[in-house]
């Protein structure tokens, strides 16, 4: 994957509201994910005791998700001034491009960017 081109310094408040909002986007598939399981077991047989403890840990992962989101976005707030952050280093260390782009304010819907890539795209492996 090619590196993301540099970005200028971003605010820590908006920085913080990006990371809350890929939080609860993770919340919200993790419960999509959580009710097919459950749909699936209910069009089935009894699911085994070790199905339903699974069934359990993707609900406290659902849960967590959206309480860090939560806990994330109410950060800035408590900020007695909005300092910028050379964002640079830590998006290298984030090896989901898409992900990346999103966090340092780019694209959140498929576009072509400005290297004729399509952001936002699923890669199938």
């Amino acid at each position: 994957m090619p590196p993301l081109p540099p970005v200028a310094p971003q605010l820590l408040g908006l920085t913080l509201h990006r990371l809350a909002a890929e939080l609860r986007a993770l919340q919200a598939e993790a419960r999509a994910v959580d009710a097919a399981i459950g749909q699936a077991l209910l069009d089935g047989a009894p699911a085994p005791g070790a199905t339903l403890a699974s069934l359990q840990r993707i609900d406290l992962i659902v849960q967590s998700l959206g309480a860090l989101g939560a806990y994330l976005a109410a950060l800035p707030a408590q900020l007695p001034a909005d300092p910028q952050i050379d964002i640079n280093a830590p998006l290298g260390w984030i090896p989901l491009r898409d992900l990346a782009r999103r966090l340092s304010g780019g694209c959140r819907r498929p576009v072509i960017d400005a290297q004729g890539e399509i952001c936002g795209e699923v890669d199938l492996f």
